[in-house]
C-alpha cells in the first residue's frame, strides 16, 4: 500500500455478496461523465466495472485519488464518497445521497 492509500469501511446501506463495482474520481464526474447521455454513462459501468462474487464492505483502500465508489447489485445502487478521519469517526467510505440518485436513476 503507498503512503497515500488509506482503508475505511463502508457507512449507511450496505449491499453485500455479488456486486458490481466501480471506483471514480469526482474530477472524472465533473469532466466527463455529468455531460455524458444515460446510453454512455451506462456504457461506462458496465465497461468500468468489476464483479465481486462475495463483497466485503470492510477495508476498503482509498488510493488518494478515485475518492467515490458505486456499487450495484441487482437494480439496487450505493454510492459511497470518501471521508477522511473527523473527530471521533474514522476513515470511512460514507453513502452520499447525490451521486447515487443520479447514477440510480441512469442504471
Amino acid at each position: 500500500m503507498s503512503t497515500t492509500e488509506k482503508i475505511g469501511d463502508l457507512k449507511g446501506p450496505v449491499l453485500k455478496g455479488k456486486c458490481e463495482i466501480v471506483f471514480f474520481s469526482s474530477e472524472d464526474f465533473s469532466e466527463n461523465l455529468f455531460a455524458k447521455k444515460d446510453s454512455e454513462v451506462k456504457e461506462w459501468f458496465e465497461s468500468s466495472c468489476t464483479l465481486e462474487k462475495s463483497f466485503n464492505p470492510v477495508g476498503i483502500v482509498f488510493d488518494g485519488k478515485n475518492n467515490n465508489l458505486a456499487i450495484r447489485k441487482g437494480k439496487k445502487v450505493i454510492v459511497y464518497s470518501w471521508s477522511n478521519a473527523n473527530g471521533p469517526h474514522p476513515d470511512r467510505w460514507q453513502d452520499t445521497d447525490d451521486f447515487t440518485d443520479w447514477l440510480s436513476e441512469i442504471l
